[in-house]
Formats: structure tokens, sequence, C-alpha cells
């Protein structure tokens, strides 16, 4: 179920983000279980509908939002206001797949020239990205639609008038990896196109004039141990590290499968899932046991069917399989997309190992390939483990790390930096991971995402980050230790933000500290109020008051800083009649704008003897013996 919710029916697709609030009705929704590309049935998208409208009511508890929301909420102000920022002449989308048709459509505010500045490039076979399903077919439709008919304004655009829809360009020879590669990977896009026609756009093969090696299925029964010692097996050469090098990667299929593998193989080799290794490319890559570990399990034999209709299915192959059903077979789309999105990561060398399939379920696809001729067959001996290793420099280890780093895959970034010996970049990765891990987790577990944002805070203070590290502690809600990190580490630059931490922590005085040091004069003295630290208010006023002339906030919040200031005074009069010092609380009172708020303040706290005086000083005798009567006193 999981898996079909990125069908879900608010992920910035058409029919949505036309829609007022972004969300299709539940009617509309399961009519588009008859759609081109839809493989769920009406009983199935009821039930995810359902699931739908309580992850939207458990956003909408928690004050949240999401990108849907966000590219919902752009298009409706963007209808009612026009864009007004700057303009370019020229727009290049590059991996547009892993956009939604919503996410495309916003560009069109942002270029002058709508109907010749736009280059869209991109691989539908690469869309893996849950949520995303169209073809380039798909975008010159929004392009007309959305680009070109509206950018000439609603009149025409309701008139009807037609305009030139876009055409497809191919880039058919690849100048990155070898025929050898691109064969097998076009031997995975004809299963695509002949299951799933409609899921991809038709195009020619690719090409390519670099010469490479075939690539290798690997066959073994115990491959485990011997994987697990080969990646675990390293030693050095100079400045060199041997063994499974810096541009060789081992490409899985889930953090499960890369979680086991990491147990053994701990710092020596490069272990990415396929998602995280969209749009990264290597010279050599190791695809393991995807196909022994696909949740499809028999529907791969599907396959001989393929094989069959095509004349190609040899006596040794399975005879019994099954026919296409689209209901049934529907996740056999994605993991071709999958395995095709793997197969293109290598610029020279693919081993695909799958060991210890006990069940057949590699089998299919294997076959296939050895019928095509696609792939040369080999055991996972010592001559292979031999084989593959390579020399890679600490130099190199540090540069893919760094490449990893900028696309935030962090943990493998990490693995990089510690094998070049680059502790400060290693300890800058794992912060940022443990703070991206956070972000991911923040509103399913908001304790365990609080304990990674405090060791992520840690490390960054521990290597000099102080701003990602006082905005973790801040997030975390160690608003103390942010605060100290920005009063301690930014001279007076972060002040401001370190005075409202500490107001957060309740940590009143530290905060009228760092306010005052950085003469937000306002904010200073609101502190003072929240921690009745009126004393310390009355004190910073003065100096203010005198400095007036030279500032032109001070000159401007005179008002409010009045007001703030006859607060103080009250709240420190309060505090001096509790300790019972009468002189200091006149002296406060004494200090009142107005003779009124002084009578109304000894009234409310019943110092009359203290209000007869201060009328005889005014020389307001009757009031003070009309006082004085009410106390029952003769004047």
């Amino acid at each position: 179920m999981l898996f079909h919710l990125k069908d879900i029916p608010k992920k910035g697709g058409l029919q949505a983000w036309n829609v007022r609030d972004g969300k299709l009705s539940c009617k509309d929704y399961i009519s588009l279980s008859s759609s081109r590309v839809s493989t769920l049935s009406e009983p199935e998208r009821q039930q995810i509908y359902e699931i739908f409208m309580q992850y939207e009511k458990k956003k909408k508890m928690n004050v949240e939002y999401d990108l849907a929301d966000l590219v919902t909420d752009l298009h409706l102000r963007l209808k009612e206001k026009e864009y007004e920022a700057a303009k370019f002449d020229f727009v290049y989308i590059d991996e547009v797949q892993d956009l939604t048709m919503g996410q495309i459509a916003l560009f069109r505010h942002v270029c002058r020239n709508v109907e010749d500045g736009f280059v869209f490039a991109g691989d539908t076979a690469q869309t893996i990205a849950k949520g995303i399903d169209f073809r380039f077919e798909d975008i010159r439709h929004l392009f007309y639609e959305e680009f070109v008919m509206k950018s000439r304004g609603d009149r025409i655009y309701g008139r009807g008038e037609k305009g030139v829809i876009a055409g497809i360009s191919q880039l058919s020879q690849n100048l990155r990896t070898h025929a050898g590669v691109l064969k097998l990977a076009q031997s995975v896009i004809d299963l695509v196109y002949h299951f799933f026609p409609l899921s991809i756009d038709p195009l020619t093969p690719e090409t390519s004039l670099i010469d490479g090696e075939t690539p290798v299925l690997v066959e073994s029964r115990n491959g485990k141990i011997e994987f697990s010692f080969m990646l675990s097996n390293s030693g050095d050469c100079g400045r060199s590290l041997v063994g499974f090098g810096a541009d060789q990667v081992v490409l899985v299929r889930d953090d499960n499968v890369k979680n086991e593998i990491l147990k053994y193989s701990g710092n020596h080799a490069l272990i990415l899932t396929i998602s995280e290794c969209k749009g990264l490319e290597f010279q050599d890559v190791l695809l393991y046991n995807f196909l022994s570990s696909s949740p499809i399990k028999e529907q791969w034999n599907l396959i001989y069917s393929f094989m069959k209709e095509k004349n190609i299915l040899g006596h040794t192959s399975r005879w019994s399989f099954p026919s296409l059903d689209h209901a049934k077979h529907r996740l056999l789309c994605s993991e071709l997309k999958q395995l095709y999105v793997a197969i293109t990561r290598t610029r020279q060398r693919l081993w695909i190992l799958e060991t210890g399939d006990g069940e057949g379920f590699s089998a299919p696809m294997c076959d296939y390939w050895k019928t095509m001729q696609l792939v040369k067959v080999r055991g996972l001996d010592d001559s292979f483990l031999e084989e593959i290793q390579v020399c890679s420099s600490k130099e190199e280890w540090k540069s893919r790390g760094i490449k990893l780093f900028n696309e935030q895959k962090y943990e493998p970034a990490k693995m990089c930096f510690e094998r070049a010996g680059e502790a400060f970049l290693a300890k800058w990765a794992e912060a940022s991971g443990l703070r991206a891990a956070a972000w991911n987790i923040s509103t399913s577990n908001s304790d365990v995402a609080g304990m990674y944002l405090k060791n992520a805070a840690i490390i960054f203070n521990s290597i000099g980050k102080f701003e990602a590290a006082a905005k973790c502690f801040y997030e975390s809600k160690e608003f103390n230790l942010a605060g100290s990190i920005y009063l301690e580490n930014f001279g007076d630059s972060k002040l401001q933000e370190a005075g409202e931490c500490f107001v957060r922590a309740r940590s009143y005085e530290r905060a009228a500290f760092a306010y005052a040091k950085g003469n937000f004069f306002t904010k200073c003295l609101e502190s003072c109020l929240q921690g009745k630290l009126f004393n310390w208010g009355l004190h910073y006023i003065p100096y203010w008051k005198d400095h007036a002339t030279q500032n032109n906030y001070m000159t401007r919040d005179k008002d409010g800083i009045d007001a703030i200031e006859q607060k103080l005074l009250k709240g420190a009069a309060v505090d001096y009649k509790k300790l019972g010092d009468k002189s200091a609380m006149m002296k406060c009172v004494k200090a009142f704008n107005s003779r009124n708020s002084m009578r109304n303040f000894l009234k409310t706290e019943g110092c009359l003897e203290e209000l007869i005086q201060l009328e005889s000083e005014w020389g307001n005798f009757m009031n003070a013996a009309m006082t004085a009567k009410g106390m029952g006193e003769t004047t």
C-alpha cells in the first residue's frame, strides 16, 4: 500500500493543482482508474484516498504543510497577482522527470520568452521518484496548454487560438558509457515498452563510440561469504588504498540490504541504494542481489512470454509462465525502471551479482540477457575478486566525498572522507546526516528527531560550524545552548538571535544582556519585564535616553520605550513594597508619568499614608484631608 501512495491525489498533477485547494475529490480521484497510466482499481483508489485524508488531517492538526501544498499555494497566488521578480530569457530544466506537472508549470512565470525560451531535458525511463509518472508527451501537452496559450492572455486563450506544439529531440549518442552497457539498458527498456507502452516515451536506442567491457553476470551459491570478504579485504600501496575504489560503487535495492552489507564492509566500499545513486555516475558498478531480493518474485517469469513472442526462448528456459495482467504485474514496471537506472550508473565496468537465489527469481532476466548475448557469465572466484580491486588515492576519496556531500548523500560522504583521512569533513558529513535524518522524522518521532539534532549540534560545535550548531540546538529546544553559541562566537552580529534564544529559554537576564549589547532597546526592556528584572530595565533606560539623539531607532521608538519604562517602574514599586522598602517604592512611584497614575497605584496597593504625604507635597491639602478622613484620622 505504501508503494501505491505514489498515486496520491495531491502530488502536483494537472488535475490536482487546477482545483482550488489543490486536492481532488474522492469521486474525481477514483475516476482516474480509467486513465492512461493508472494500474489501480477503483477499490484500491478508494482505500488510498482514505489514507490520504488521514494524512491531511494529521498535517492540519500539526499545523504543517508539504511540498504539494506549497506548489498549490504558489499557483493560487500567481493567479491573483502577477510574478514581479526578475525574469530570464532562457530556462533550462534538467532531470525534468523528477518534477511534478504542477512544479514544472511554475517555471512559466520566471521566463519572459515563454514560447522559445524553455528546454526540458530528462529521461522518462528514470521516473522512479515516488508520485511522478509522466512522459515527454505529457510535458508537450503541459507546455502547449499552460505555457504557450496562457502566456498569450486569457482573452486569446479563451478564443481557442492555436499555438505551435513543441517538438521532442532525442540525444541518441551517449558520451558517457559504452555500447555494451547501452545495449543491456536498452534490453530493459524494450521490456518496459512491450509490457507498459504508455508509461515511457518511444525512443530510438542510444549509440556510443566508446569501447568497454561486456557487462558481467556473476553467479555464485556462496556469494555472500565471498562478497563480504571482497569488501572487507583491503590494503594500501603508498598513498593509495587497495580494494573497492573511490570511483566504484555497490548498488543495492534498499536500506535493509545496504545496512546488512555495511555490517561487514565498514568503510571499505561505497554502498548506495538505487534511489540514492540517481544523478551520479561511477567508473565501475556492482549491482548486488537486485533480482533475488525483488518483492515481485515470480512475476519476473513474465519475461519468458516476451522471449517467446520474440522467438528467443531457448529449450533450456522455463516453459511455464504467466500472461500479462496489469493489475497483478503493475510493480514490474517500477522494478524494470529501477534496474535501468542501476545499469546506467556506470561508465565502464558493470557486474551483476546474484547470490544464493534458491527460489530462482533472477533466472528469467538472466536467461533473457544470456540468450541475447548481452552479458558474459563468470563465477565469484579469486581471479574475479582480484580483477575488480583498484587503487584509489586519498585525494580521490576526498573528491568523491565532496560530490556526495554536495548531493546531500551524507552517510556515504562520511565514509569517503574517513577513507581519505579527512576527520573534519567526516564530522561535518556526520552532523549534516544527523540533521537531515531529524528533519525527515520530525513529525513522526519528535523525541528521536530531537536527539539527532542535539548530537548534530554537538558535532557542528566541535568543528567550528557554530551557526549550524546553534540552529540545531534551537530546533531541539535547547535554547540556552543555542543562545550561548550565538553570544560567544559571533561578536555583535548575532546578538538578536542570542536574545531570542534566551527568551525562549526564559533566561531573561541573559536575554536582556544580549539585547542591550546589541542596542535592541525595546526587546531588552521587554525581557526585563518578562523576567521581572525591573531595576535592570530602569538601569538601561537613562543611558539610552541620553543617547537618543545619536540613535535614530531610539528616537523613532520613544513612545514604545516610554510605555515600557512605566511598566518597569510599576513592577519595581510593587517589588519594593513587598520587601518593605517604602522609600525605594516611592522613588519609583514619583517617576510615574502622571499624578493620576501615582494616585491610582498607591490607592490600589493600600499605601494611603504615602498618598497623603504625596498630596501634601503637591499642595493638594483638600485631597490629603479626604484621604485621611477615609482612613479615620483627624487632620
